[in-house]
């Protein structure tokens, strides 16, 4: 019992401290846009080598993996096979990671940031690069080919356009604003596409 109790305090600690950490540094603003703005410009590069991958059917760093970093032989294929559905021969990206389902779940989590710089950015050039790597995302969803990055990018999307639109709803621009009631007004619109994805 006491090496339990000790073994799951080790890992509550390790499995909770860089949510702390994480939450520390982001106080900082100037800290989180830096932050935002360098993953934005990662998953951009990263999406280009997506779009290579999806066209050559195999992960661009497959053939530089070095010898120590191979793992046992059936696994390593397993891992590198297609991972295609039964009956359908599209191929799945995986951009950095080795499962498509894990890719999916990672950049949707920047997505939200994107929404809002095609939101708030004040130079146009911003709003423009963030509505394009927005739909930049979209196409990578679909070369992923999961429900999951589908469903996930409508849900992100329908849900930060949905704070925004609150946000302005409670402090607008001016007693003529029709924007936010515009975006509520879609709301049942958003929620039949997805019900469709579901589908």
């Amino acid at each position: 019992p006491g090496a339990s109790i000790g073994y799951s305090l080790n890992q509550l600690l390790l499995w909770n401290m860089p949510f702390v950490v994480a939450t520390w540094a982001m106080m900082d603003e100037r800290f989180l846009r830096r932050f935002v703005a360098l993953m934005l410009i990662t998953y951009s590069v990263i999406f280009v080598l997506t779009v290579f991958e999806y066209m050559q059917r195999k992960p661009v760093w497959f053939d530089y993996i070095p010898g120590f970093l191979k793992i046992d032989g059936p696994l390593f294929n397993v891992i590198m096979a297609d991972q295609s559905r039964v009956g359908d021969d599209r191929y799945r990206a995986r951009g950095n990671l080795a499962v498509h389902l894990y890719f999916a779940q990672a950049f949707l989590v920047v997505v939200p940031f994107m929404v809002h710089y095609a939101f708030s950015a004040k130079q146009f050039r911003h709003k423009a690069a963030a509505i394009a790597l927005l739909l930049f995302s979209l196409v990578v969803s679909w070369m992923t080919n999961t429900r999951t990055a589908m469903i996930g990018f409508i849900i992100m999307v329908v849900g930060a356009t949905s704070l925004f639109a609150l946000r302005r709803f409670l402090r607008p621009p001016n007693k003529a604003d029709m924007v936010a009631p515009a975006m509520f007004m879609a709301a049942p619109a958003a929620a039949m596409l997805l019900l469709v994805a579901i589908a």
